[in-house]
């Protein structure tokens, strides 16, 4: 997360042709959005220490709800990180970032185009132009990769826009 947003923000500082300081500000700023956002996501992680999809979905009949059935079979796109789920990570930490460069920029309309390694390898190149639709795809990643559920990804988006606010 914070390597592709620093791949961003150093393709930022050259197509806006930032002064040194203004880069350097920008870099200090959404860090601090990202350290702040990590501590805050790790806090609730540990608080409500919640089962991800994969163990859910796995493990669906031992839930107490006899309307839910298991499938030992699921597995998700990529190998689940053993910890837990919730809230999003990737969610609050590319909202926090995110929102802290559109507070920089006076706007959402920034575009840029990052390659990102875990994107399909028939798109590996995302283009954006603005940020809270690169923020939301983060977000949303978690989701098709089997990592989180949606509300999820909801309050880790909604932690990130608080912390942003605080920077």
């Amino acid at each position: 997360n914070e390597i592709q947003w620093g791949r961003i923000m150093r393709q930022l500082t050259e197509t806006r042709q930032l002064r040194l300081l203004d880069a350097v500000r920008m870099f200090a700023l959404a860090n601090m959005a990202n350290i702040d956002a990590t501590v805050a996501v790790w806090f609730a992680k540990n608080y409500y220490d919640f089962w991800r999809p994969f163990h859910a979905i796995g493990l669906a009949d031992t839930d107490g709800n006899p309307l839910t059935e298991a499938d030992r079979n699921w597995v998700s796109e990529h190998i689940v990180p053993p910890l837990q789920e919730y809230p999003s990570a990737h969610a609050i930490q590319c909202q926090a970032i995110a929102q802290t460069i559109r507070a920089i920029f006076g706007t959402d309309h920034v575009s840029f185009a990052t390659q990102s390694t875990t994107a399909l390898p028939s798109n590996p190149v995302r283009s954006f132009n603005r940020l809270s639709t690169a923020a939301r795809e983060c977000g949303e990643s978690r989701i098709m990769a089997g990592f989180h559920y949606r509300f999820s990804v909801n309050v880790g988006t909604s932690m990130g826009h608080k912390v942003a606010e605080r920077i």
